[in-house]
């Protein structure tokens, strides 16, 4: 694990990129955002205590969106092995991690479902599928 500290307006990672860290918000603030025909859409804005990052890291997939520091921040960077590390040591970190990503993952779940009823509407209006 390293600390490190990043001045507002830095971008953290990049969408697409490959990276082998997550990162926990130690102080500050960042945001998320995904670029969607060349338009930055707002996913979150991540506070203390909150990480991001994991995806890429457990799974060896590039990034899905691109994070910002949004003031000046600072961040603890976990390697794979070091989260591995954390969440066999730190049982309440573990369990806080894992209701983040099941939140995250219902969230992603709605919003698919929204995207499919309305997929669906248009289907209805204009006779096409």
């Amino acid at each position: 694990m390293k600390k490190l500290k990043v001045a507002r307006g830095s971008v953290i990672v990049t969408e697409n990129s490959e990276g082998d860290e997550m990162y926990v918000v130690t102080s500050g603030k960042v945001k998320i955002y995904k670029t969607i025909n060349q338009e930055k859409v707002h996913l979150a804005v991540l506070g203390k205590n909150a990480f991001f990052g994991e995806m890429c890291l457990l799974l060896g997939t590039p990034r899905t969106a691109t994070v910002e520091a949004l003031e000046e921040t600072e961040l603890l960077a976990l390697t794979k092995d070091s989260l591995l590390k954390k969440i066999k040591t730190d049982s309440a970190f573990a369990e806080r991690m894992l209701l983040t990503m099941a939140k995250r993952l219902k969230q992603a779940d709605e919003i698919i479902s929204k995207l499919e009823g309305e997929k669906r509407s248009l289907e209805v209006i204009y006779g096409v599928k």
